[in-house]
């Protein structure tokens, strides 16, 4: 059972480092029949220069992961559900992000957190059940609260991209298209995010068979739904059989008998009020929280 729960671990850390490169105007002036000429991957080139010139935007994020496992006579299901929305502003940086995490059993947690860029540094205001902390964390890892990276960091990776068909979505009428990021390009993102560097929550050992496994991971689904001025509406990565291919790699080292399977990894990041998010203040007793040491 231990080692069920420290594999679970691993995997549910690399499953939330997804979700965080997604917690994150116009620049072409192409007309809409032009833009019909378009290939489905020149589409996606289009849709990222789009974002460079984006000031601010709300991001809802979705994710849904199950995992089974079993071990002799012992066994364990495990559900998640995360829910959130993150509010983006540029020049100078800002962001507000609520997330609710449901974990079956193991009950259910809310957490509120701001970042602000102030005076050159990034600071992180993190409140859990009315607790607050706060601490600065480096430029690499504030990029994914930046609008613009929000959505680049999977747009400049995607490849093979096919039309699939069209989606009316909160009233936009938007064009569906499957590709997939590569294994490379999601190690550059990775790396890029500094998230593996900053866990704290894992063991030297257990970072590095992080940063093994993703540097040896197969591609990762993603669908794309634009308008047809090619604005992004929604992003989904589907992470079932890219976790399961880290699975096997890990139980090939030695399993004693554990099995081990992710029945659904997907998330879905939906873009709304691009340019419009209007500022927030950060509360009082975030800004008054005593600033731990990074």
């Amino acid at each position: 059972m231990r080692k069920i729960k420290k594999l679970g671990a691993i995997l549910l850390t690399g499953a939330l480092m997804f979700s965080a490169t997604a917690c994150g105007g116009s620049t072409a002036n192409t007309s809409v029949e032009q833009e019909k000429k378009l290939s489905a991957q020149e589409r996606v080139v289009e849709s990222q220069k789009k974002m460079q010139d984006v000031k601010s935007v709300e991001v809802l994020m979705s994710m849904d992961m199950g995992m089974k496992a079993s071990q002799g006579s012992e066994s364990q299901e495990f559900t998640m559900k995360m829910t959130g929305v993150t509010s983006m502003i540029q020049d100078p940086m800002k962001a507000k992000v609520e997330m609710t995490m449901d974990m079956g059993e193991l009950g259910t947690q809310t957490t509120q957190s701001y970042m602000e860029e102030k005076d050159g540094k990034y600071i992180m205001y993190s409140g859990i059940e009315g607790t607050w902390t706060s601490y600065e964390i480096p430029a690499d890892l504030a990029s994914q609260y930046s609008a613009e990276e929000s959505v680049d960091v999977y747009l400049k990776g995607f490849e093979n991209a096919k039309e699939v068909g069209t989606e009316e979505i909160d009233g936009k009428q938007t064009t569906k298209i499957e590709g997939e990021l590569s294994g490379k390009a999601m190690e550059e993102m990775i790396q890029s995010t500094g998230i593996l560097d900053s866990l704290g929550t894992l063991s030297t050992s257990d970072q590095d068979t992080l940063k093994k496994l993703f540097s040896e991971m197969g591609s990762l689904k993603l669908t794309l739904w634009l308008t047809d001025d090619n604005e992004v509406v929604k992003i989904e990565e589907d992470m079932t059989d890219m976790i399961n291919q880290m699975i096997k790699k890990i139980l090939a080292e030695g399993s004693e008998g554990l099995e081990m399977e992710i029945t659904n990894a997907v998330m879905t990041a939906s873009y709304d009020k691009i340019n419009a998010v209007e500022d927030f203040e950060i509360p009082e007793e975030a800004k008054n929280a005593t600033p731990i040491e990074s």
